[in-house]
């Protein structure tokens, strides 16, 4: 059961579980991070929360589709273990896809917790 709403403030993704390192997980593990219907419609969110728990055993990145934790220009941000980041405020505009990022990580079963927030 996925908590939030697509279209609401708050979309929790869940825990992403990375098996293999360098074979990112997408955001869409869990639940679905799209609508499909008449058409498909992507999540867009204003922020994106992220926490790495503190029971990882390595660094989890934040990657972008098609990239991974050993392509430089592919990694948005790195979480050790215990840490979290807010990426972005934006007043009126979504600049973050959620399926456009994926999370990585250095060692098997390592995740990262994450959060959209949608504005409505």
């Amino acid at each position: 059961m996925a908590f939030g709403n697509i279209f609401g403030s708050l979309y929790l993704h869940g825990l992403l579980v990375v098996a293999t390192p360098g074979t990112p997980v997408s955001f869409s593990q869990n639940f679905p991070t799209n609508i499909t219907g008449i058409g498909t419609v992507q999540m867009n969110a204003n922020q994106i929360i992220l926490k790495a728990p503190s029971t990882n055993q390595g660094t989890v990145y934040l990657v972008f589709r098609g990239g991974n934790k050993n392509l430089p220009n592919s990694v948005i941000v790195d979480l050790v273990p215990g840490q979290a980041i807010t990426l972005g405020t934006s007043a009126g505009n979504s600049p973050y896809r959620p399926f456009d990022l994926m999370i990585d990580a250095d060692v098997p079963n390592d995740a990262c917790r994450a959060t959209s927030v949608i504005a409505a």
